[in-house]
């Protein structure tokens, strides 16, 4: 454990009595919900001479998934180990992805977790794990109980046979990354690292102290600050190297690309460092191209090497399939949206800046949003259970219910569901870009109109097995 001290004033949070986690930690051990300590682990590993795939962007289909959820209740796993980076690893996982043709599969968060009090106090968690606390150390909730009892460096070691396995199959692991913010929260939240290390540089803030966030989530770290650049660098240098990961989805991208006054920059100095660095340039950089901060909409702005997560792409096959013909059968206009279609189909060349549709990440949904299923049965949100009086999550979905709400049996309404979720999957399939699939929606996953189920960590966010009939057929080859 680390302790600091220095001068007071409001920029400053110095106690020299509180322990503080290190940030460049590679093991840390849970002693309760909110208190952690550093160990110092063995990180060596035998490869057993698996290489990463190494698959061009121009091959690659993005399989997004969370690590617990994909196997929570999966029954041809061990009941001892669903959930955890081992039935990730798992040969009835593997083999499910390989049958379903992805060749890559991005993970929600893996970075080491908290859950803020407010959810805490809520009986919830943060499911989804955008609250990171450490940066290099792997989330320990994920490895098998038992594996969890044998310490940090079991944890890891259990994460990389996953990883060594995927690759063996030839399938690579993307990590969604959440450098932009950490877990301590806004001034006044729980202080556990950066914040009582050197509160005054690592976030972004006025002289009286104030936050300037534009994550949303109380913080803002600084990466106008060359410390905070190294701590990135550094790092995404260890999951690469150390961890054989193959790529990163840079969650809020747009904070990260921020100067010393806080406006969006192309040519920040951390971009620039990622592609001129041999380890990092070598695996693929794919930005969510957005904050909630001033000028936070930057899709199309980055420069050559950070494919963009196509937010454009979403909204216009959305609202070709669903919102148009709504309006088609509401009042007889069918709205004009074939023109941005055939735009964005054909690799949104007019968005991105790679020189060729590669830069485009395309998706029809994500974990944050409707599924598939929902999409096209729900006109309205339903996140009563987030325990916010289904305040929270989009109110502009771009959906349509196909004339009733919710779940049916009624089977020409389920046939025109099935219909629309294929021309959306179909659309997706068939683009110019890379697709990006959400895990579930190959089989009609429903989450009951909870498009914002970040707290949820349960069967509505859980990958089901068992599907009817009609979802199970939904991914299987249809006769013409």
């Amino acid at each position: 454990m680390l302790r600091a001290s220095g001068p007071e004033g409001p920029r400053h949070a110095f106690d020299k009595d509180r322990n503080l986690l290190d940030p460049y930690a590679k093991g840390l051990v849970r002693e309760n919900p909110r208190d952690y300590h550093c160990v110092a682990i063995d990180t060596s590993f035998d490869w057993q001479g698996v290489e990463k795939p190494q698959i061009s962007m121009s091959e690659t289909i993005i399989y997004e998934a969370h690590v617990r959820g994909l196997t929570r209740i999966n029954p041809a796993i061990p009941e001892e180990i669903r959930g955890s980076y081992a039935a990730l690893g798992h040969p009835a996982t593997i083999d499910y992805l390989k049958d379903l043709g992805i060749t890559a599969i991005e993970l929600l968060p893996i970075q080491a977790i908290i859950s803020e009090p407010r959810l805490i106090n809520l009986g919830l968690i943060n499911y989804w794990g955008y609250n990171t606390i450490n940066f290099f150390t792997p989330h320990m909730r994920y490895a098998a109980e038992e594996t969890r009892t044998l310490g940090p460096e079991a944890i890891l070691q259990e994460l990389k046979t996953a990883i060594r396995e995927l690759h063996r199959a030839g399938i690579e692991v993307i990590m969604d990354v959440v450098y932009n913010h950490t877990a301590e929260g806004g001034y006044k939240g729980l202080t556990y690292s950066y914040r009582g290390l050197d509160n005054s540089n690592y976030y972004r803030q006025d002289d009286e102290g104030n936050y300037h966030d534009t994550t949303g989530c109380g913080n803002s770290l600084n990466f106008g600050n060359p410390m905070v650049q190294k701590l990135t660098l550094d790092s995404l240098r260890y999951w690469t190297k150390e961890l054989q990961i193959d790529g990163y989805r840079f969650d809020l991208a747009a904070t990260l690309a921020r100067d010393e006054s806080n406006e969006f920059r192309a040519d920040h100095p951390l971009l620039v460092a990622m592609k001129e660095d041999p380890i990092i340039s070598s695996a693929k950089l794919i930005v969510e191209p957005w904050d909630v901060g001033m000028g936070g909409w930057q899709t199309g702005s980055f420069p050559p090497g950070f494919p963009e997560w196509n937010d454009r792409y979403r909204d216009a096959v959305r609202k070709f399939w669903l919102t148009d013909i709504a309006a088609a059968r509401n009042d007889g206009n069918h709205n004009s949206g074939v023109q941005e279609l055939a735009g964005r189909i054909s690799g949104s060349q007019d968005i991105v800046n790679e020189g060729s549709p590669l830069g485009s990440v395309n998706f029809i949904t994500a974990h944050d949003g409707f599924t598939l299923n929902d999409l096209v049965s729900y006109n309205q949100k339903q996140n009563s259970a987030n325990g916010e009086n289904n305040r929270d999550g989009a109110d502009n979905n771009h959906s349509f219910n196909h004339l009733f709400e919710g779940e049916t049996k009624n089977p020409e309404i389920l046939a025109a569901r099935h219909r629309a979720a294929r021309n959306l999957m179909g659309t997706l399939l068939l683009s110019a870009g890379v697709p990006m699939i959400t895990a579930g929606d190959e089989r009609l996953k429903t989450q009951g109109g909870n498009n914002n189920a970040y707290c949820q960590d349960n069967t509505i966010t859980w990958q089901h097995w068992d599907p009817d009939a009609a979802r199970d057929a939904f991914s299987r080859p249809q006769s013409i």
